[in-house]
């Protein structure tokens, strides 16, 4: 069967594969939200994505999300997106093929367009990882388009097999947010500060060296002074990743709920004011100097937000931030694949973390002794 040209809507659709759906979408989301400012859309891009978009030969300003692709940042970051698939593709490659033939015994004949949706689902459950219903239903409904614009009848076999383990399984293998991963932050966070009312955070960073900037993000009814903080504190590691790190969000926010809980009188300034942070700002500290610890320790010992509940193993936050992924984590209801990637990081840390023979920390035959109980327990009676 001759096959008809994309339709627009379809051919929009298609390019998102170049540097993938979620990249897209920031661009997108930047050059609506500044579209009166077509340099602060760029000058943003760049600091969310780690790689300067620079004056080149391409449109400047760019006057939509379409003239990126004549820049030198779109060449970079394609260049690394498709590394980036090609190193998944090498370390799945046995379960693609595992997937591959189950999606073929399946629908050897391949399937109708209109019994697609239903072929999907059904090949999706057998995959080695979970795919969730969003991202499935989102993919039939691309291939639904494309399937129209070339006026497509049937799904062959091969082509289902190839939609479902090479399109739709590493939909899912691709880390969110993978830029940040590939390249270093073209920013570095110099202080913080902040104000408890209104709760404020500010971020002192330099761009490019020797350049100081100061972001202020406004908190507003987004925090309480006894609500917990994790899920804010993600939320903004998602958008301000490249100056700090989901945890030292979470303890600032942490001191923003004390400064919140005292009299605007006792939260005098703490800043001079030739410092380039406000002088309404308090509480200062070099960014180094925020809490490492880990969200659950820091939540807890504020007694604000305790986090005891084991999460649920998410494979793009161990890409992103394996410390984060390991806390607490439940591998109870994993998949193969999500259950192997978490084994061989929790080697790695074991490996790490070992103390063998021949290390300066190594003791032979090391003998601890055991404090006596506080209280008694039941499980201290024997079963005799």
């Amino acid at each position: 069967m001759e096959q008809k040209p994309l339709g627009p809507l379809a051919s929009e659709i298609a390019s998102c594969e170049d540097l993938g759906a979620e990249l897209w979408a920031l661009v997108y989301h930047l050059f609506s939200k500044y579209k009166d400012n077509r340099d602060l859309a760029v000058h943003e891009l760049g600091l969310r994505t780690h790689r300067e978009y620079e004056r080149g030969n391409g449109v400047w300003p760019p006057r939509s999300p379409a003239d990126v692709k004549y820049s030198a940042w779109y060449t970079d970051m394609c260049a690394a997106y498709s590394a980036l698939k090609k190193n998944l593709h090498e370390k799945h490659q046995a379960d693609v093929a595992e997937a591959r033939e189950l999606v073929l015994s399946l629908y050897p004949d391949g399937c109708n367009v209109s019994e697609y949706t239903d072929a999907v689902r059904t090949s999706a459950a057998v995959l080695p990882c979970t795919v969730p219903s969003d991202v499935i239903d989102c993919f039939i409904s691309k291939k639904g388009n494309e399937f129209q614009a070339q006026s497509a009848h049937v799904i062959t076999g091969e082509t289902l097999a190839k939609n479902v383990t090479e399109e739709l399984m590493f939909s899912v293998l691709v880390p969110r947010q993978w830029w940040s991963a590939q390249f270093a932050s073209v920013a570095r966070a110099r202080r913080v500060g902040m104000t408890g009312s209104p709760p404020t955070l500010f971020i002192e960073y330099e761009r490019p060296p020797g350049v100081t900037h100061v972001r202020r993000i406004h908190l507003g009814s987004h925090l309480r002074e006894n609500t917990p903080t994790a899920q804010l504190a993600r939320r903004l590691a998602t958008t301000h990743e490249a100056l700090l790190s989901e945890v030292q969000f979470q303890s600032l926010l942490i001191r923003c709920q004390r400064l919140m809980s005292k009299p605007p009188a006792t939260a005098g300034s703490s800043t001079t004011r030739s410092s380039p942070l406000p002088a309404t700002t308090v509480a200062t500290t070099p960014a180094q100097q925020l809490s490492m610890s880990s969200p659950a320790i820091a939540a807890s010992s504020e007694g604000v937000g305790r986090i005891t509940k084991p999460q649920k193993a998410d494979l793009g936050l161990l890409y992103r931030d394996p410390e984060a992924a390991l806390q607490n984590v439940d591998l109870n209801d994993a998949d193969d694949v999500t259950l192997r990637e978490f084994k061989e990081v929790m080697n790695e840390k074991f490996k790490e973390n070992a103390v063998r023979p021949g290390d300066p920390r190594f003791v032979y035959d090391k003998r601890l002794d055991v404090a006596t109980p506080a209280q008694r327990s039941e499980w201290d009676d024997d079963s005799d």
